[in-house]
């Protein structure tokens, strides 16, 4: 099964292989306010999952926050500034990249419920995902995006 937005290439730079997932919306609720999360691993870096965390809007974003079912991982920020979205395209989005261990992410993939928020200099922006939350799209794409992960790294799938 391979998810859409999911790529496996190889990094002309150092030789290193990336799995990457586009963003896909991380709460079932249609209607409101969105977070979005995408994710990436390097070879080069096997520990570790970098997550490209956002929502609507304008927002500067300042922290990301995993509750996974009940207990709050670790994560730590990968990137020192928010990237906004083309204003010319129409909707506003504002995305920054954080970090998890692979540990922490293989519990988020397996988890019944996390909780996500996306947290801004005065806002918090909350949504929910997991096996509990069967209508969020995110869902769909962490079984495939951990399967290719599992396969670079040489791990059973």
């Amino acid at each position: 099964m391979r998810a859409p937005g999911l790529q496996v290439v190889k990094d002309d730079y150092d030789g290193a292989t990336i799995v990457r997932q586009a963003p896909a919306q991380s709460g079932s609720d249609f209607a409101g306010n969105w977070n979005a999360l995408g994710f990436e691993w390097k070879s080069k870096f096997p520990n570790r999952v970098v997550i490209a965390a956002g929502t609507r809007g304008v927002i500067n974003i300042r922290d990301l926050v995993l509750e996974i079912d009940g207990e709050t991982a670790t994560v730590k920020p990968a990137s020192e500034m928010t990237d906004y979205g083309d204003s010319a395209s129409g909707e506003r989005w504002s995305m920054r990249r954080f970090e998890v261990s692979w540990a922490d992410f293989e519990r988020m993939a397996a988890a019944r419920a996390v909780q996500v928020r996306v947290v801004g200099t005065n806002e918090v922006f909350v949504t929910s995902f997991g096996s509990d939350r069967p209508g969020a799209p995110v869902n769909a794409t962490l079984p495939p995006f951990r399967a290719a992960v599992r396969k670079q790294r040489g791990e059973e799938p």
